[in-house]
C-alpha cells in the first residue's frame, strides 16, 4: 500500500519530531560525553592519588620493618649488657 504525499497528513510531523529528537539526542549525547570525560579525569586523578598512597604505604611498611629490627637488636644488646654487668658485679662481690 503506497502512501501519497498529499494523503500523508503526518509525514512532516514525524519528520519534524524526528529531527528535533535527533537534535535532543545529539545534545544529550554531547552532555554525556562531557560528563564521561570529567569522570575519566577524576578517575585518573584518584588513580594517581591511590598510586601515591600505595607507594607511601610501601615505604612506611619498609621503614617500620627496619625500625622493628633495630629496636629488637637494641633490646637484645641491652639484655646482654645487663647480664654482663650482673656477672661482673657477682664476680666483684665474691672477691
Amino acid at each position: 500500500m503506497e502512501v501519497n504525499d498529499e494523503t500523508d497528513l503526518y509525514g512532516d510531523l514525524i519528520t519534524g519530531h524526528a529531527e528535533e529528537g535527533q537534535g535532543h539526542f545529539r545534545a544529550e549525547a554531547e552532555e554525556l560525553r562531557s560528563k564521561l570525560q570529567a569522570k575519566e579525569e577524576d578517575m585518573q586523578q584518584l588513580q594517581a592519588e591511590l598510586d601515591k598512597a600505595l607507594a607511601e604505604t610501601a615505604r612506611l611498611s619498609k621503614e617500620r620493618e627496619t625500625l622493628v629490627r633495630n629496636i629488637s637488636c637494641l633490646f637484645k644488646t641491652a639484655q646482654m649488657e645487663i647480664q654482663r654487668k650482673d656477672a661482673e658485679l657477682k664476680q666483684l662481690r665474691e672477691r
